[in-house]
């Protein structure tokens, strides 16, 4: 009996249970999903993504606030009839990413084609908060053809054929704050293109074909921007000084992609004085750009990542003195000089993956305690003693990217810093110059010369030679010392040590001394150099007697002796005869000459001789 109620009450139950599971499972009344899509009641999202559909599908459920139709073949927006406004009510984010929609209709000077039923495509969307058209075939973008959608806060219209964008394009979009526009075919932006958009924060520029970056005229509507993106830019070699003066709000500037791009110029940057964040990467930045940082003071993060720099240079960033992180990714990158980072307090973060460092010495930090990340992986690192400061603190900084690893020497090819050092690792060996024996040159006047030196250590030593005014006259490869000295431009530094002075001028006489030096110390060597100047007759004052010539050690032939003593003979009688002609022509002409007489008293010493005493003895002269 107990067991036949027990299944009589199950199975009263099963129906029971069965229409739960159905109430569980089946949509609410309305919102029935399309069959080529997936629906989520609970945030009201229409997911048909990557469907193949030509048009909006039947059948999406009233009140959704998210519909995605990305990569699809839709080349138009065309709502179900009947269903397009119960569509649109409710709907915020609108995704036509990666469609072939070629044309928005409406705008200043045309009228929308408007069904009878919902008024036309891009009405009734008055919540409508984000729309995504990039990744589509948009040619032209008529003035005010979003103007209905006033709500909208972002629109992505990236990454379309489009060749220019009109003054007044977005007029209407006063809530919009995040913009993203343009593509490779992008050329023209009009003066007033920007006007009417004053809650505009996020900024994104796509511009292969753009001549000029944006003029600080055209920016001056965008007041409030806080971060401006400019892509792509190729053709734009240079940046004006003050171009982003009227963005006082800017707190992030990228330059990505201008590949024309070489140097910032003094006084580029000026304007935005709070900009926290700087990135130009895939530019042709040949270094750092010192001149134009000299205006941020307030620089936080710097990314430099793919630009051919080759030495970050001592001292030189002492302008951005709260930086705290620096990127400089792929850049070919050849030096960290010491002191680098000197005066930067606040450096706690230093990417220098994928370039080409031998080492980095813990001298270009002000600190090494206070760096916390560090990417050094990918680099051809010599493992010496240069290195042994980041195998020493593996345990607090935390590698950036693949973890760094020794390429020389041999014995510890292969041996990652972020793993305990195996003994007699991380060591250098003082320079020991191979040949220190004194060199004793003697050359003539204008021939070449060369030094050797050579020497050996761990690391290999780098070596550069002082000439006898003790001015550096060459440096190793790569090295950012200039030559200097009174062999500027006829000296160079060989592969193996040794220098080469081309054309020895007495000047260069003296004692030069090589310089071998690595971290383990350095080793010295000198050689002296004398100059024979020229004889005469190298110098081709004499030349030796010929058929016409005159005995040797006379300056000229006879021919060139008669006929310059000639010359010189009657030219020096013409003078004479000509002053002497005037002197007489003169004289002639003012009359006789006056004779004057004057008559001086003469009184002889002593008192004797010649007349009687006390005589005066009169002289007469006559003086012409």
């Amino acid at each position: 009996m107990l067991s036949g109620a027990g299944a009589r009450a199950r199975a009263g139950w099963q129906p029971l249970s069965l229409l739960l599971l159905l109430l569980l499972v089946l949509p609410e009344p309305g919102l029935s999903c399309p069959s080529p899509c997936r629906c989520w009641p609970d945030n009201r999202t229409v997911e048909c993504s990557g469907r193949g559909l030509e048009s909006v599908p039947a059948g999406i459920p009233g009140g959704t606030r998210v519909l995605d139709l990305s990569r699809n073949r839709l080349r138009r927006l065309e709502w179900p009839r009947g269903s397009g406004p119960t569509v649109r009510r409710r709907l915020e984010e609108l995704d036509l990413s990666g469609n072939l929609v070629s044309e928005l209709p409406g705008g200043e000077g045309e009228e929308e084609e408007e069904e009878a039923e919902d008024g036309g495509a891009w009405s009734g969307l008055g919540q409508l908060r984000r729309l995504r058209l990039d990744r589509n075939r948009l040619r032209y973008l008529s003035p005010g053809a979003l103007g209905r959608l006033a709500a909208l806060e972002s629109l992505e219209l990236g990454s379309n054929p489009l060749p220019a964008l009109l003054d007044l394009t977005f007029r209407g979009l006063r809530r919009l704050g995040r913009l993203e526009v343009g593509g490779p075919q992008l050329g023209y932006l009009g003066p007033r293109l920007w006007e009417g958009l004053p809650a505009l924060r996020l900024l994104t520029v796509t511009g292969g074909s753009l001549p000029a970056a944006p003029s600080a005229l055209s920016l001056q509507p965008l007041a409030n921007l806080s971060a401006l993106r400019l892509l792509g830019l190729a053709r734009v070699r240079r940046l004006p000084a003050g171009t982003f003066g009227p963005l006082a709000a800017l707190r992030l500037l990228q330059l990505d992609g201008w590949s024309s791009l070489s140097e910032l110029e003094e006084g580029s940057l000026r304007g935005p004085e709070l900009l926290l964040r700087l990135s130009v990467t895939r530019c042709n930045l040949s270094s750092v750009p010192y001149r134009g940082l000299q205006s941020q003071p307030a620089l936080r993060w710097l990314d430099l990542s793919h630009n051919p720099i080759r030495v970050i240079r001592a001292g030189m960033l002492r302008h951005v003195t709260r930086l705290e992180e620096l990127r400089l990714v792929g850049a070919g990158l050849l030096a960290v000089q010491p002191e680098a980072f000197r005066g930067l307090l606040y450096f706690r973060l230093l990417d220098v993956t994928s370039n080409q460092l031998r080492s980095l010495p813990e001298k270009a930090f002000r600190s090494a305690a206070g760096l916390h990340s560090l990417g050094l992986g990918d680099n051809p690192l010599a493992c010496d003693c240069r290195l042994h400061w980041v195998a020493r603190r593996r345990r607090r900084l935390r590698f950036l990217g693949p973890a760094p690893a020794c390429r020389t020497p041999e014995a510890h090819r292969g041996l990652r810093l972020d793993r305990p050092p195996p003994p007699g690792s991380f060591l250098c060996s003082r320079p020991r110059i191979r040949d220190k024996r004194p060199q004793r040159l003697s050359v003539r006047e204008g021939r070449p010369v060369t030094f050797r030196c050579s020497a050996d250590g761990n690391p290999p030593p780098d070596i550069l030679w002082l000439n006898p005014r003790r001015q550096r006259l060459g440096a190793p490869t790569p090295g950012p010392f200039p030559l200097s000295g009174p062999a500027l431009g006829r000296s160079r530094l060989l592969p193996d040590g040794g220098l080469e002075i081309a054309s020895v001028r007495p000047q260069d006489a003296g004692i030069y001394r090589c310089v071998a030096r690595n971290a383990g110390g350095n080793d010295t060597a000198s050689a002296t150099l004398r100059v024979r100047p020229l004889s005469p007759q190298e110098l081709g004052v004499f030349r030796p007697a010929g058929r016409g010539g005159v005995r040797p050690g006379y300056p000229f032939d006879t021919q060139t002796l008669l006929v310059t003593t000639t010359m010189g003979f009657a030219s020096f009688f013409s003078v004479v005869t000509v002053c002497f002609s005037l002197l007489f022509a003169w004289s002639r002409a003012k009359g006789p000459i006056k004779h004057n007489n004057i008559q001086v008293d003469f009184v002889p010493h002593g008192g004797g001789g010649g007349g009687g005493e006390g005589e005066d003895a009169k002289y007469n002269m006559k003086m012409v």
